[in-house]
């Protein structure tokens, strides 16, 4: 009897745990749901039909370059080449959103106790990323690699915060298979954040509490670690190849048509809206006002040290910005791997 009320109570838990994915799912649609195609879907969808096909549109410059998303263009290519671009636009959106949903879902349950409210968080989350920004970064979009890479990012979040480094390692490496940068700076953050628990057991979790005790890194830890490098080398191995055998003049000609020409929203600091970069510091400050009235604990320390990784990330792609003047080849080449995209 007992067994079947456990049975029971088990089964409601999960509906409303599905229920409330599929809200947050739906909060993020709405956010989305802009007519196809997008920019970005124009280049991603194609690329990935051709990947699946090569003869379509067979010898076309762009869809037969070197690109670093081969895993994006690999799951997505039987989709965009059995289907229209428009359909399979449509397909890839609701999965990264459900991708998404489930990726705050995990991140937030640390911190936010209920249902509905984070249902209202993913509400305010919505709003934050469309309003706070500076460097014309967004999170919930159309159908391309870099949705889905943030929604590990935020399991990587959620866990890294939760003090389960290895695990927040392993979904980082899964973000870099899907989009190397954004991946790639969530491993960083994962690295720093861990060599704090180990060197000072800041913040408690699973480094946090073997430092104390005196043990090193444990086999599982190990195996984490390997097989979170293993996995990111899907995305890292095929950008580092981007410029394999390209001359040094023509890869600094690229790299400053790509800051200062192309993607200065997203890159040059100088470039950067005024208001954007006001609201953005705005946004940081009430952060630390609403932070510092929260009691302490472990979870907060992590919260504070994650968050304020990414923030010195991004004031050290300021202080990058400034050399432009003295070394500007040096500074475009820095810039383009997009310090602030966390």
């Amino acid at each position: 009897m007992r067994g079947e009320r456990d049975c029971k109570a088990r089964g409601r838990l999960l509906t409303w745990a599905v229920g409330e994915w599929l809200l947050i799912a739906a909060v993020f649609a709405a956010a989305g749901a802009w007519p196809v195609p997008d920019v970005n879907e124009a280049h991603y969808l194609s690329k990935a039909r051709h990947a699946f096909d090569p003869s379509w549109c067979e010898g076309d410059f762009f869809l037969e370059s070197r690109g670093a998303h081969g895993l994006f263009f690999q799951l997505l290519g039987p989709l965009a080449g059995t289907v229209s671009l428009a359909t399979a636009a449509w397909i890839g959106r609701w999965a990264g959103w459900l991708f998404l949903a489930a990726g705050f879902r995990h991140a937030v349950r640390p911190l936010v106790a209920t249902g509905g409210q984070r249902l209202l968080a993913a509400a305010l989350f919505s709003l934050a990323i469309r309003s706070t920004t500076m460097a014309g970064e967004w999170l919930i979009g159309g159908c391309e690699a870099k949705v889905f890479a943030w929604a590990a990012v935020l399991v990587a979040w959620g866990d890294l915060v939760a003090g389960r480094w290895s695990r927040a390692w392993l979904a980082g490496g899964l973000a870099a298979a899907c989009h190397p940068l954004v991946g790639g700076w969530m491993m960083i953050v994962t690295v720093l954040t861990t060599l704090a628990s180990y060197l000072f057991g800041a913040g408690g979790g699973e480094a946090g509490v073997n430092a104390a005790s005196g043990k090193g890194m444990t086999v599982g830890a190990v195996i984490c670690l390997l097989g979170g490098l293993a996995i990111a080398a899907v995305g890292f191995f095929p950008a580092l190849l981007l410029n394999a055998g390209v001359p040094a003049d023509i890869q600094a000609e690229a790299a400053r048509i790509y800051v200062v020409d192309r993607l200065p929203h997203h890159l040059l600091p100088r470039a950067f809206h005024e208001g954007f970069v006001t609201r953005h510091l705005l946004t940081i400050l009430l952060w630390a006002v609403v932070t510092a009235g929260l009691p302490a604990s472990a979870l907060k320390r992590r919260v504070v040290f994650v968050t304020l990784t990414t923030v010195g990330l991004s004031g050290l792609g300021w202080l990058i910005g400034l050399g432009e003047a003295v070394a500007p080849d040096l500074t475009y080449q820095l810039l383009r791997y997009y310090w602030f995209r966390l």
